[in-house]
């Protein structure tokens, strides 16, 4: 069983199959990237992580947070 990650990569980078002036202009569903803007959101709001530890938590919680809600999707729609 190969790793999704490995297989569906070559997915992620899609967009540089187009002109490199339209890329600022594409916009993406691909959820490691909400997931990073997700993060990123909430780094701003803490502001500083004390330790590496605290960092990877939150990284955690916000990737269990995105699960969730696709979950809830995913069988609202069943």
């Amino acid at each position: 069983m190969s790793d999704p990650f490995i297989k569906d990569f070559a997915l992620t980078l899609s967009f540089y199959d187009f002109d490199e002036s339209l890329h600022s202009l594409i916009r993406t569903s691909n959820a490691l990237e909400r997931l990073f803007r997700e993060f990123r959101t909430k780094a701003d709001e803490i502001g500083a992580f004390p330790n590496e530890e605290s960092c990877l938590a939150i990284f955690f919680l916000v990737s269990r947070r995105d699960h969730a809600k696709h979950d809830r999707l995913k069988n609202h729609g069943e």
